[in-house]
Order: C-alpha cells, then sequence, then structure tokens
C-alpha cells in the first residue's frame, strides 16, 4: 500500500507541476502616450464601463494586463490596485505603440454604469501638493512613485495612510507628508457623502 500511495502522491506532484507550467503569467504592458500628448498621461478609470475617471497614469508606466473587456483593460499598477485604461493607451513598448496581446472577452454591460454624479461617485483630489525630492540620491534624480493606501473622510482630509510601495523609506516620508495635506471631494453614496478606502499613486518628478 505505501509504494502504491508514494507513486499516486508522486504522479499528483507532476500533473500539478505541468499544470502549472502552462498557465501563463498576465503580459506586462507600458502606458503609451501619442505624440502631442500634452498633459503626459492618460486618464484611468474605476469600472470597465470607463464612467467613473480617478487618476491618471504616467507615460511609460509600467503595468500588468489582466483582461480586456471590449475597449477596456484591466490593469493592475505595482501596488496592487485595480483599474481600467482605455485598450490604445497600453503597449508593448513604452516608446512605440504594439498592441498588447491578450484574448478579448465580452464587452460590459455599460447602461447602469451612467449614475448621476451628484448621487454616486468616487472621491476627487481638489487640492494636490507635491512631494519634495529626498536630498540623499543627487546621483539620481529619476522619477520615483509611491503607492499608498488611505481612506478619504467625508470631511475630504486623508486618514489612515498606509506605505503599499515605495523606492525607500525617505520617499515613502515625503510622499506621506505631501498626501497629509490633500484635500478631497468626499465619495457621494445615495447623494450622501462617505467615509471611501483609496490607493493612491504620488509621483516624484525629475529634477536637473
Amino acid at each position: 500500500m505505501r509504494p502504491r500511495l508514494a507513486f499516486l502522491l508522486f504522479v499528483s506532484t507532476v500533473a500539478s507541476g505541468a499544470f502549472a507550467q502552462t498557465k501563463k503569467a498576465d503580459p506586462v504592458g507600458y502606458i503609451y502616450c501619442a505624440s502631442g500628448n500634452a498633459e503626459q498621461s492618460v486618464p484611468v478609470f474605476l469600472e470597465p464601463c470607463m464612467k467613473l475617471r480617478f487618476g491618471n497614469f504616467s507615460c511609460g508606466q509600467k503595468i500588468r494586463v489582466v483582461a480586456q473587456l471590449g475597449s477596456a483593460l484591466k490593469v493592475t499598477t505595482s501596488g496592487g490596485m485595480i483599474r481600467f485604461v482605455n485598450n490604445g493607451a497600453v503597449s508593448q513598448r513604452a516608446d512605440e505603440l504594439i498592441p498588447i496581446e491578450i484574448e478579448a472577452g465580452p464587452a460590459p454591460e455599460c447602461k447602469g454604469a451612467e449614475q448621476n454624479p451628484t448621487e454616486n461617485r468616487a472621491p476627487r483630489v481638489v487640492f494636490q501638493r507635491d512631494p519634495d525630492y529626498p536630498e540623499h540620491p543627487r546621483r539620481s534624480r529619476d522619477a520615483r512613485t509611491v503607492t499608498l493606501g488611505l481612506v478619504v473622510g467625508v470631511d475630504g482630509r486623508p486618514r489612515d495612510i498606509k506605505v503599499e510601495a515605495s523606492p525607500d523609506k525617505d520617499f515613502a516620508k515625503n510622499a506621506v507628508d505631501a498626501v497629509k495635506q490633500w484635500r478631497f471631494e468626499p465619495a457621494i453614496k445615495d447623494g450622501k457623502p462617505i467615509d471611501e478606502p483609496i490607493h493612491v499613486e504620488v509621483n516624484f518628478r525629475v529634477i536637473y
């Protein structure tokens, strides 16, 4: 009985390994901005119907593509946030538009997504302070990004700020200090302001 059990376990392990090898990883893409894009960014949405806008992705930002739903791509950021962007804004290369190769799923049903923004909406930034670039990395003043999780209160102030991804502790500290000064219009649900957890990406711009 013991040899047979060991054989069954061996077959099961081999089968599981073969399945893991055949499972493809989600493709990686980059935010592509057409020439003449003055904002140097593309809009980001909270749902696949791309009605509820929530911030922007910077040109060249690296993201992972989870699925294609109609004209929207479901993507995840380095901080693990799920967002949606137009499929024409993501490329295999940051400097050239080469569409991501992913099987298209069914287009979302968008009738119910057209909500009255006075009744239902995500939080919106009304004041945004740029972070101070840390003093220590003088040799490399490249653009950096810190991802934070926080709660936007009904008073429009951020609280419970947590660092989810950062190049180092100095970038994290300066990002938190900046976001503490941000102000929002609170989320609205059924016409009433509510506390809403969100994720934000704080961009440290190149300094020369």
